[in-house]
């Protein structure tokens, strides 16, 4: 997945900005793209609309777009599928009690909630929850080929 920002490459200022070398102008905040190019031409069509003050309009004259591929293994990321495993394994001592689909329901729809207020908009949760899809089936796909090793 790759993400972007529009970086300054100028030191700019006026009686109300000051904008140095490096400063962020914009960035992608939380949409991601499936490609370099694809993030590349998001942000090609967000600095032709963005405008601001004096300064600010400057140095979007000369700013440069960088698109970087964020690593999936990130700490947030296996914090998160710890917390899921261990939510799992409580999940699993109720089996019993409750009927594993409908456990899984009331999780998805926990999880799903707090995406959606976390997402700045339905597209970041779509593409939170396609990233998670692909992650996923990435992880399975591993380990059926740990499985098929050891037998």
């Amino acid at each position: 997945m790759f993400v972007y920002s529009i970086v300054s490459t100028s030191h700019i200022s006026d009686s109300s900005e000051k904008i140095t070398f490096g400063d962020v102008l914009y960035q992608s905040n939380g949409e991601e793209y499936e490609t370099e190019h694809e993030a590349q031409k998001a942000a090609e069509a967000v600095l032709i609309g963005l405008d601001g003050g004096k300064a600010f309009n400057r140095a979007l004259e000369s700013a440069e777009i960088e698109v970087i591929e964020r690593d999936i293994t990130e700490e947030g990321y296996l914090y998160g599928i710890e917390i899921g495993y261990q939510t799992i394994e409580s999940i699993s001592k109720k089996e019993n009690l409750y009927e594993m689909k409908d456990m899984f329901g009331g999780l998805f729809t926990a999880l799903f909630h707090s995406a959606y207020y976390v997402a700045p908009s339905e597209q970041a949760f779509d593409q939170l929850i396609d990233f998670a899809k692909i992650c996923a089936k990435k992880d399975k796909e591993k380990a059926e080929g740990i499985n098929n090793v050891q037998h």
